[in-house]
């Protein structure tokens, strides 16, 4: 489900809205507006937070707003760890900072980010660099306050300085495939060598976005910020000089209407040509003194300490449409100056294929700040955030319950979907049982002869080996016992023995035979009795023969074979 990000510039000239609108694969600028502040006698704050509240009742309904402190609000300071380790980092921050801020420590609430790009480092090294600021608890609860009370529950608190990039976030409403995909470099462009592009230290490009009260510089190495300062001078600077200049024949506003439009410094490449761009350069020229030895100092001071080379400056915001501006900084400064561009975007439709856009609108240049605000809240980029410990944000439930009927109908549409998909599921598994129990009865059919349905039982008889299957081994045959029978006969000396029939079966063994004495025959029996599967022997009728011999019949029950 889409939502809106607002990123919010609290400028002093005006308060600059950006409106982006997040879906899952895209993110659209919808609008961009500004309410402007107040011109009267009341304190900064108090006429921002009023344009401020004007603004918010411009915005869609549940948006989540971003915000940063500007950087007057804040202290900031590199520092050189002896260790990378994040733990460490995170223990000795705030002693390294207490050293450096005049405020006590308890009185403070601190954010730090390990810098990658460290500038000239010695080789070996193992330490880091860490970028901290601080902010006092109290502005920043009076701050917050202030924010409430315009209906504006900031997610995150950036620091202003920081979030710059050569490469601004476009500002122009309409559709941003995110993310944008390289831009492949042309085969005949110049390509520095490997080894030299190592040796080399990184280069440094700065970015002055010139306000009407102040001026953000914030100083990029590799497409990270690793410095920034916020500088009290901006175009109300030239303002005042102009009214000064009429000697009081005109207003502030007729001021600020003069310096939009025959605002003019000159340089070498563009030299004064009337007496009315002379006279206007020498004001211009007179105004912008303190601007230009401040933004000097912190170029000389980065360039020392951290042996990285200016390489340009990107100039943007209003007060950079200054005529003339872009090559007096050239001649003054001796760097190369240009305006900041912002980043080309490429547009896709259904289709794939691109799609025309309209250009940038010509005071794009002004919300660069609330762009940059806005596109780091809608991905989710890490940065510098003053919104944590007691003042950590806690989402409320206002936008739930603002769309609860669209949540409860997706929500019933969730389950009548899954409610859908289990009977298709279940009628396609109640196919395949009975699909399986039909293969079942053929297959155990042929195998065992009778139709088997259950599985313990079709298991156990598979395994089952062809041994179980067979009848067991008998403990003796009938030449066993046959052999034990005539070991355990009587001794011929003693009696004499006729055995006429000798019938060995399964569990029964039957025998006949004559004798010379009735006494005999149970001798025969007592003999037997030794043979270990005999169990039972029964002696059948004793009849007398010719020659006096007794016939007897012996029926003995047997435990094998």
């Amino acid at each position: 489900m889409a939502h809106t990000i607002t990123g919010i510039d609290l400028g002093a000239w005006a308060v600059k809205f950006t409106v982006l609108d997040v879906g899952f694969r895209h993110t659209r600028v919808t609008s961009t507006f500004e309410e402007r502040v107040a011109t009267d006698e009341r304190p900064l704050a108090e006429r921002q937070f009023e344009a401020l509240r004007r603004g918010a009742t411009r915005l869609p309904s549940g948006t989540t707003a971003y915000l940063a402190l500007p950087g007057d609000m804040v202290t900031l300071r590199v520092l050189d760890l002896p260790f990378a380790d994040a733990r460490k980092i995170e223990q000795v921050v705030g002693y390294e900072m207490e050293g450096q801020i005049i405020h006590e420590l308890n009185d403070v609430i601190l954010d730090h980010v390990v810098l990658s790009a460290r500038g000239q480092v010695d080789e070996g090294n193992a330490g880091c660099r860490a970028l901290v600021v601080a902010a006092r608890i109290e502005e920043m609860r009076g701050f917050l306050e202030s924010l409430k009370s315009c209906n504006v529950d900031a997610r995150s608190l950036f620091v202003a300085p920081l979030l710059y990039r050569p490469q601004s976030p476009a500002v122009v409403p309409g559709p941003v495939i995110d993310p944008l995909p390289e831009v492949e470099q042309s085969p005949t462009a110049d390509k520095t060598p490997v080894a030299e592009s190592k040796a080399a230290p990184m280069g440094c490009r700065v970015i002055a976005d010139i306000g009407h009260h102040r001026t953000n510089l914030c100083f990029v190495v590799d497409d990270e910020a690793v410095f920034a300062r916020t500088l009290l001078d901006g175009g109300e600077a030239i303002t005042k000089g102009l009214m000064h200049a009429s000697k009081g024949t005109w207003t502030w506003d007729q001021a600020e209407e003069g310096k939009a439009r025959i605002g003019f410094v000159a340089s070498s490449r563009r030299p004064a040509t009337s007496n009315v761009e002379i006279n206007v350069d020498a004001v211009v020229r007179e105004a912008m003194q303190p601007f230009l030895r401040d933004l000097r100092q912190t170029l000389t001071s980065f360039a020392a300490k951290d042996k990285a080379p200016i390489e340009e400056i990107l100039l943007t915001g209003g007060g950079a449409r200054l005529t003339g501006l872009v090559a007096y900084l050239e001649d003054e400064l001796g760097i190369p100056v240009r305006p900041l561009q912002a980043a080309p975007e490429v547009h896709e439709g259904p289709d794939g294929l691109p799609i025309e856009v309209a250009p940038a609108a010509p005071e794009a240049d002004r919300f660069v700040l609330a762009s940059a605000i806005a596109t780091i809240g809608a991905r989710g980029q890490k940065a510098l955030d003053l919104r944590r410990g007691e003042f950590q944000y806690r989402a409320n439930f206002s936008v739930v319950r603002q769309r609860a009927s669209h949540l409860i109908v997706l929500a019933a549409s969730l389950v009548a979907c899954v409610g859908i998909h289990a009977t298709i599921t279940m009628r396609r598994l109640s196919a395949e049982q009975r699909v399986l129990k039909v293969q079942l009865a053929t297959a155990t059919k042929e195998l065992f002869g009778e139709t088997r349905m259950e599985a313990t039982d079709v298991t156990a008889a598979l395994k089952r080996s062809f041994r179980d299957e067979m009848a067991p081994l008998p403990k003796a045959t009938a030449y066993d016992l046959l052999d034990d029978i005539s070991n355990h006969m009587p001794a011929a000396d003693k009696i004499q023995v006729d055995i006429e029939d000798l019938d060995i079966k399964a569990k029964k063994t039957t025998l006949k035979g004559t004798v010379d004495s009735a006494a005999s025959v149970d001798e025969i029996v007592a003999k037997l009795k030794g043979v270990d599967c005999f169990e039972e022997i029964s002696k059948g009728p004793i009849s007398e023969v010719s020659g006096g011999a007794k016939q007897f019949s012996l029926a003995i029950a047997s435990k094998c074979p």
